[in-house]
């Protein structure tokens, strides 16, 4: 076993080798070389290699999966995810919806059946919100794109970082750092930073730095960009026809510079990019020329790559389950997310080997990777439940925080010289969707447009920032993100002082 443990490690190094010298960064904007994750320098040598040594082939391959599990499904589901980590050894589960109580208690059954740590992720890309009731909710990723001053991202990432730790969550699969250029987008939208390829770069290394800084990893998402798609890859395939001068110059720009920051982990996306592979309905999620030639080759990112959900339909109308999971890894991804099927996908891997499809040595070596992030995270076998940690998912500081942000994200879409003088309409947009047209009237749209035609107005805009494109008449917009007592108040004194934002635009596309 000591003689197979120096196999794997030698093999280890030789593909990290390979890697990082393969491929270069043109832009001279960031560093040549990439940085290395933290958790591939600083982890226990040795517990990570008695605990890889110690481990059946079945073992490692159960590393690689990362099932759901809710809190708010009652004991029943937690007794069937249970049953998984006895029989196949998984590596962790991502967390859907539910209440931190439930999950702090269901975290502390998880643990205590698993052979090995389990590690946790969560979608939190504007805090726990997203996925449990209860807890703090930072902005949307647009207005802390309209951020002046970064400092605030990183304060909310740090705070993000803190109440995941809490609750069990271990890597956030955060930030998106997709350039969100296309309006109509349904399912990116004001999640992204902005449609400026230099702004989302900087804002997602300050949000990556937050989370990594304080624990938990960061996921840069969805690899290579879905920012100028019109369709939801939950529900169908998106496709993006661009060459690959522009989807290296614009798609892939933040992603390059997060990983040249040393960014841990990538979601790859289920997106048919033809530039890249042109096998009909291959999604890039499943494709070896975009996993591991373009993105852990060419752009030389050695840390986890994770599957975008494999329940989604931009995938699972094209494959059976197994199958699935089976191209996921022959493309090169290191975590299957969300498997519907981890008995047939066991089977179907398994078979792969024994056909000489994978090597056996190509899961090893991935496990030992999970392994190094494992002990990385200093993951607790238990965690604490008490009324006073569940008051910290919603303290007084991430309220302090939100404040700032939204008072400092305000900026002017449009401005002309007699501003001033302009009367003030609000609208505010019940939905973040353009096919829902912001949850605005039409007939209100146009009232608006025809009396900016007849007079000078001044609309200031709560809500989606991407809903300035439904008053192309207006000349003077004035976008607020959220309407708070705070934000009113600071909205009231632009006005009326007649000053400027320290705002910034980050829409213009």
């Amino acid at each position: 076993m000591e003689f197979q443990l120096k196999i794997y490690k030698v093999f280890l190094i030789l593909l990290l080798f390979i890697f990082s010298s393969c491929g270069m960064y043109s832009h001279q904007e960031v560093e040549a070389k990439p940085k290395l994750p933290s958790y591939l320098q600083d982890y226990d040598t040795a517990w990570v290699d008695s605990v890889f040594s110690q481990m059946t082939f079945d073992e490692k391959l159960g590393q690689l999966f990362m099932p759901y599990v809710y809190s708010n499904k009652g004991q029943a589901h937690i007794d069937k995810q249970k049953e998984l980590i006895k029989k196949y050894n998984i590596g962790g589960f991502i967390w859907m919806q539910g209440t931190p109580r439930k999950q702090i208690q269901y975290y502390n059954q998880l643990q205590s059946v698993s052979k090995y740590p389990l590690m946790f992720s969560i979608d939190a890309e504007r805090g726990l919100a997203m996925r449990l009731d209860s807890v703090h909710q930072f902005p949307y990723q647009m207005t802390m794109g309209a951020l002046s001053s970064d400092s605030l991202i990183y304060q909310m990432a740090q705070q993000c970082a803190k109440h995941c730790r809490l609750v069990g969550a271990h890597i956030n699969f955060a930030p998106v750092v997709d350039v969100n250029n296309n309006p109509n987008n349904p399912i990116i939208n004001i999640r992204a930073f902005g449609a400026q390829r230099q702004l989302v770069a900087r804002k997602g290394i300050v949000y990556m730095n937050g989370l990594q800084e304080n624990g938990v990893l960061a996921c840069a998402k969805h690899f290579p960009g879905h920012g100028d798609t019109d369709k939801d890859s939950h529900l169908s395939l998106p496709i993006i026809k661009h060459d690959s001068s522009r989807l290296d110059s614009v798609e892939l720009y933040p992603f390059k510079a997060l990983i040249h920051q040393g960014c841990g982990s990538v979601m790859t996306a289920h997106l048919h990019i033809p530039t890249y592979d042109s096998t009909k309905n291959k999604a890039a999620s499943l494709s070896a020329n975009v996993v591991n030639t373009l993105l852990k080759k060419e752009l030389e990112f050695q840390g986890l790559s994770f599957t975008d959900a494999l329940n989604m339909h931009g995938v699972s109308k094209y494959y059976e389950a197994g199958q699935l999971e089976l191209e996921a890894l022959k493309a090169g991804n290191d975590i299957l997310l969300f498997s519907s099927n981890i008995a047939k996908a066991f089977n179907e891997i398994k078979k792969a080997i024994l056909d000489s499809v994978i090597d056996s040595n190509y899961i090893a070596f991935k496990a030992y990777k999970v392994l190094q992030l494992k002990s990385w995270l200093k993951i607790e076998d238990e965690l604490e439940l008490s009324d006073s940690i569940l008051a910290l998912l919603n303290d007084t500081i991430s309220q302090k925080i939100n404040t700032h942000i939204y008072k400092d994200a305000i900026y002017w879409q449009r401005q002309d010289s007699n501003w001033q003088n302009a009367e003030v309409i609000e609208v505010f947009c019940k939905s973040k969707f353009a096919y829902k047209n912001y949850g605005l009237d039409q007939n209100f749209i146009d009232s608006i447009n025809a009396r900016a035609q007849k007079s000078n107005i001044l609309v200031v805009l709560y809500g989606s920032s991407l809903a300035v494109n439904r008053f192309p008449d207006v000349q003077n917009i004035l976008v607020a993100n959220r309407k708070t007592n705070e934000v009113i108040k600071e909205v009231k004194t632009i006005i009326e002082n007649k000053r400027l934002t320290s705002g910034i635009n980050p829409i213009s596309f």
